[in-house]
């Protein structure tokens, strides 16, 4: 008998546990969790008890004190109070930190979400509740566990759903008080990271609506570049036991450039493009430019370089950067083809790894050709100087203005007239005290650590101000020097020199197949498409408020299964890119099993059609436009 609560303390059931460890073992995302289990050890800081009517409690022990995870009267009536208090209106996702006995998790099965992810804060604590509680109800994809992660784990672990998933889920992020009080410091770093990887979602969003239609005509405008030049299967270990300089645009870069001066010739200068005017102003000539975007904007880094004095750099570009830099480039190249349209006709040649940002991709180059040590320059992540947001002369420039506003921190940045207003965010910095930075500069730091983290080389930062990045050396410059070989410039050479082998990899004949096919069913679709929008708009006529019989939505179930058939999947993808907006709609009406009104079902499948047969008429377009290049080009 428990002489506080009144309540008897209960023993643990061994036999349970091992079926649910089974029951973890069934499911892939769970046989790291299993192993763990086995080695852990249950902490005397807990107890289980059983509550008024009958049901396990676990109780936390601390400090002379005994603190119940759950009611000890009916845990189960409790929780489903605690998901009825919660705001689950027309949301899909949940994030919960915090388990205990998991009673509120079988609450919220009870609800209609799509994706329950649930943060253990303490696994030996998760392995007592295995003992009392059966899972089984867990092992599903409703839900995701994920049990006292390491930060780049989890953030892996909560990067398997797709973006899109995750935003137009209207996710939810929830700290289960009962247990997270007891670890104040877990709480709110997994609750920052669920938050900075929802956000980075919602950024990934936005760019991939906003570019899509660019990006996919870049990359058919591009695609004749990519067959003259080597993908990435080139570049691999060619920089083995060389020190690689991955140079990014942040306002440090002005502090360095004596540095950079002296490690020309000595280590592989690899520099994002928006960088190179500035280097260039200083004399100094990246070994590798970094090119992946898409817009007209970064169009004008390239209008502000030297070409003459860049014919011995090296362009690293992926097929989407915008139709006008590759003629302007006068030196050598590599364009990777990302586009799953080209990469099933041009054999082994594999893409470069696309990074968050240019420099992300930078250092991903530098680390898949084998460079050690890799030495970071301009990868602020921050605004050290709250002057500049990147290192004046380049044109994403802004100006920095720090504010108070309702006693909180807002960061205001300043292009010409234009002023964008942020929440600033204070974080550790590499000079011991703290340095301002926003919500997606973190984003971008958490997601630089984690490729740190399995990195097999030595990683420097070479910054005296700024964020400080988990698993780098931050050393001063004639330190960094000191471990530079005395002349490499032969060796750099000879890894540039990989550019003049000879992809021979084009499957030419498949490839016009496909064009052919392609053409057809471009034609083909787009009658679909508008017998589909007649019929549907016929039978939205008659409908009577949110009535629609049967034979009705057989019908329009039908028309749908015609436009989403196997053979139109191509033009559908290609579709998808010049209107990922309404594809959204697609993903969030037309898969997902949802209660939502018959006319609202109607009325999205009719916005949908609208916006194919405009999306359809786009690829038409291009098609046409690109096929008279090609042919001169001989590809057709």
């Amino acid at each position: 008998m428990d002489d506080k609560t009144g309540l008897v303390e209960v023993r643990l059931d061994t036999e349970l546990y091992q079926r649910n460890l089974q029951y973890l073992k069934t499911d892939e995302r769970y046989w790291e969790l299993a192993d763990r289990l086995e080695s852990v050890e249950i902490s005397r800081d807990y107890k289980v008890i059983v509550s008024r009517n009958n049901l396990p409690v676990i109780v936390a022990l601390r400090d002379g004190r005994e603190i119940p995870l759950c009611s000890r009267v009916d845990p189960q009536k409790e929780a489903r109070r605690w998901a009825d208090n919660l705001d689950l209106e027309k949301r899909l996702d949940i994030y919960v930190i915090g388990i205990g006995a998991g009673y509120h998790i079988d609450a919220l099965l009870e609800r209609p979400l799509d994706l329950i992810t649930v943060v253990g804060l303490d696994i030996s604590l998760f392995k007592l509740l295995m003992h009392i509680r059966d899972i089984s109800s867990w092992i599903n994809d409703r839900v995701n566990l994920l049990i006292d992660l390491g930060y780049v784990d989890f953030l892996n672990a909560l990067g398997y759903r797709f973006f899109i998933e995750k935003v137009i889920s209207r996710p939810l992020i929830v700290s289960f008080l009962p247990v997270t009080r007891l670890y104040p410091e877990k709480k709110e770093t997994y609750e920052n990271l669920c938050r900075d990887n929802i956000l980075n979602a919602r950024i990934c969003l936005v760019t991939n609506i906003s570019i899509s239609t660019q990006q996919i005509r870049n990359s058919f405008k591009n695609f004749p570049y990519g067959l003259r030049t080597v993908g990435m299967e080139a570049w691999y270990d060619s920089m083995k036991g060389m020190p690689a300089i991955c140079i990014s645009a942040g306002p440090s870069v002005k502090d360095n450039i004596e540095f950079l001066r002296a490690a020309q010739g000595r280590a592989v200068l690899i520099a994002v493009d928006t960088v190179v005017p500035v280097l260039q102003k200083h004399g100094i000539n990246p070994d590798f430019v970094i090119g992946l975007d898409f817009s007209e904007k970064n169009r004008h880094h390239y209008d502000k370089m030297d070409m003459d004095r860049l014919k011995d750099s090296v362009l690293m570009a992926i097929a989407d950067v915008h139709e006008g830099i590759l003629p302007m480039w006068k030196g050598r190249m590599s364009v990777m083809l990302l586009s799953h349209f080209f990469s099933d006709f041009v054999g082994r040649k594999m893409a470069l790894f696309k990074g968050l940002t240019t420099a992300h991709t930078a250092f991903l180059f530098a680390m898949f050709c084998g460079a050690d040590p890799i030495i970071l320059v301009g990868q602020d992540l921050s605004y050290p100087d709250l002057k500049n947001s990147h290192v004046e002369g380049t044109t994403n420039q802004t100006n920095l203005m720090l504010q108070k506003v309702d006693g909180k921190d807002v960061l205001g940045k300043r292009r010409g007239e234009e002023i964008k207003y942020v929440w600033a965010r204070w974080i550790d910095s590499v000079d011991g005290g703290k340095v301002i930075t926003e919500d997606i500069m973190v984003s971008y730091l958490r997601d630089l650590e984690r490729m740190i983290e399995v990195c097999p080389a030595r990683v420097i930062d070479r910054k005296d101000r700024g964020a400080r990045i988990l698993g780098t050396d931050v050393l001063p410059a004639q330190e960094v020097l000191s471990i530079l070989p005395k002349d490499a410039r032969e060796e750099i050479e000879k890894i540039k020199s990989r550019t003049e082998w000879v992809f021979t990899g084009f499957k030419k004949k498949e490839f016009e197949n496909e064009w052919d096919c392609l053409t057809t069913q471009i034609k083909e679709i787009k009658e679909v498409c508008k017998d589909a929008q007649e019929i549907i708009s016929e039978i939205e006529g008659r409908m009577e408020g949110d009535n629609i019989s049967q034979q009705d939505m057989e019908e329009v179930n039908r028309w749908i299964d015609k436009l989403f058939d196997e053979q139109y999947s191509r033009v559908m993808q290609l579709a998808q890119s010049f209107s990922a907006a309404v594809m959204l709609m697609v993903r969030k009406f037309l898969y997902k099993e949802k209660e939502i009104s018959a006319k609202e079902r109607i009325e999205t499948i009719m916005a949908f059609l609208e916006a194919l047969e405009l999306a359809i008429d786009d690829v038409e377009a291009l098609f046409s436009e690109v096929e008279k290049e090609y042919k001169e080009f001989g590809l057709l």
